[in-house]
């Protein structure tokens, strides 16, 4: 699962792109939960040669889709084995070396609800983190949303493709989160938040955009970082 301007700004090599497009990997949990691939070859006996792919972890995975808060898990569109599949935190096989997951889908990487965000049929509970689970599977940085994420056409702008470009662009000089938060900090993006995992647990830092809300003007956005201490 991939934004097509991933490939175009980087010049890292890619450990496969799954998506619904025939020219891609096939789409499935298995995307998420080994996060890379290889091509292969499997060869049986001395004459029958297979193209596989096999599991190989990149360093940075990017997913664009859908995440739900109330349950903390993405919802892909499984065209292997059919139908919709959910995977969380519990069903990732991530391995050392992977150092960056962006989770482009809604509100997965949420603390504690600190906008105090709702949609009708659905306030979140007190003390509820999905972002918690998330950052305890082994990168060292998790960079996606609270809440609502960017579409991929809106405002009249491709707001997903703009947002990753900056990141790619911005991120040796200001580092992974504060180059992702900047990224985000315009009217399509400022759900946007992050977790940095580099200390371990225990020592993990959550930051997001803390709205203040003032009535008849529109509202202020403080880039506000929390200690897993006070999580």
């Amino acid at each position: 699962m991939n934004n097509f301007n991933w490939d175009g700004s980087s010049s890292v090599i890619s450990r496969g792109r799954a998506s619904r497009l025939p020219e891609d990997l096939p789409l499935g949990i298995d995307s998420v939960r080994y996060a890379g691939w290889r091509p292969s070859l499997l060869t049986l006996g001395t004459t029958v040669t297979i193209p596989i792919n096999v599991p190989d972890q990149a360093n940075f995975f990017y997913y664009s889709g859908h995440g739900l808060h109330q349950t903390g898990k993405l919802l892909i569109d499984d065209t292997i084995k059919g139908g919709q599949k959910d995977a969380g935190a519990d069903d990732v096989e991530w391995q050392d070396g992977l150092e960056v997951v962006i989770i482009a889908g809604c509100s997965i990487l949420d603390i504690n609800n600190y906008n105090n965000n709702w949609r009708i049929g659905y306030t979140p509970p007190a003390g509820w983190k999905p972002g918690d689970a998330w950052s305890q599977t082994g990168p060292q940085v998790f960079l996606g949303y609270n809440w609502f994420a960017p579409l991929d056409l809106q405002n009249g702008e491709y707001a997903a493709a703009n947002i990753i470009q900056s990141w790619i662009q911005n991120r040796e000089g200001y580092g992974d989160v504060h180059s992702w938060m900047q990224a985000n900090n315009n009217s399509n993006g400022r759900n946007a938040s992050a977790i940095d995992a580099s200390q371990g647990t225990g020592n993990r830092v959550y930051w997001y955009w803390h709205r203040i809300s003032r009535p008849f003007i529109p509202d202020l956005f403080d880039l506000t970082s929390v200690h897993e201490g006070s999580w």
